[in-house]
């Protein structure tokens, strides 16, 4: 009786390449009887209707407002907003107002749908900001002339005064030349260095000019001015 032990089986290479192959049939077919498969031609599943119905917009309504505050609503809102001014070309969005729109307020549409904005030229809307405009602008004004000298008007009546003074020029330098700015109980107390000249046309630099200012920034008052 021989004692030869039987040759040991070894895989091949391609033994490996046809279990593969036949691996991948097997669990496709388990896939497909699980229900795990997509046919890309049977459409959205309902999960995916239902996400696709989840993300539409509904469009704001915007009808009345300015074209460019509802032009940014709907670009908030995730939509793309054109402007339709009929015969006339809208050049200033702010000075239009929408009057429809179109798909109608309310109506659900996809993300980045184009909406028209039919706008109508603000004339009545403009008149009445610019006055309130000009209604706030003249309170300011009030407010301002009736209120104590301040330093800016006191500086201005006394480069007022000097240029009276010295006719044929005179520089007050505010900006590096100031010695003195002081408030008093009336007004401002100011000393500056000037650089004034004469009909000759000669200058005469570090000319030192005090001025006394009170009153009112609308009606300031010059009490004493003298230049040395």
């Amino acid at each position: 009786m021989s004692n030869t032990a039987a040759p040991k089986f070894k895989l091949k290479k391609w033994h490996w390449w046809v279990i593969g192959i036949v691996a991948v049939f097997i669990l496709g077919g388990v896939g497909s009887a699980l229900g795990l498969g997509g046919d890309p031609e049977a459409g959205p599943t309902p999960s995916e209707t239902a996400t696709a119905s989840a993300d539409a917009i509904e469009i704001p309504d915007v009808a009345g407002k300015p074209a460019d505050e509802a032009r940014d609503a709907l670009t908030d809102a995730g939509l793309i907003a054109t402007l339709d001014g009929g015969d006339s070309i809208v050049v200033k969005a702010s000075n239009w107002d929408v009057e429809t729109i179109d798909p109608a307020a309310g109506t659900k549409v996809d993300a980045h749908s184009v909406v028209t904005l039919h706008v109508v030229k603000a004339t009545e809307r403009i008149a009445q900001e610019e006055a309130a405009r000009d209604a706030e602008q003249a309170k300011k004004d009030a407010e301002h002339n009736s209120a104590p000298v301040d330093k800016d008007t006191a500086r201005a009546v006394c480069d007022a005064r000097a240029a009276s003074e010295f006719p044929y020029g005179a520089k007050l330098h505010w900006v590096t030349g100031v010695l003195a700015e002081k408030q008093t109980d009336d007004g401002w107390f100011l000393k500056v260095e000037a650089t004034v000249e004469n009909a000759y046309g000669n200058k005469a630099k570090g000319v030192n000019i005090e001025c006394s200012v009170s009153g009112t920034n609308g009606a300031p008052s010059m009490d004493e001015f003298n230049a040395y």
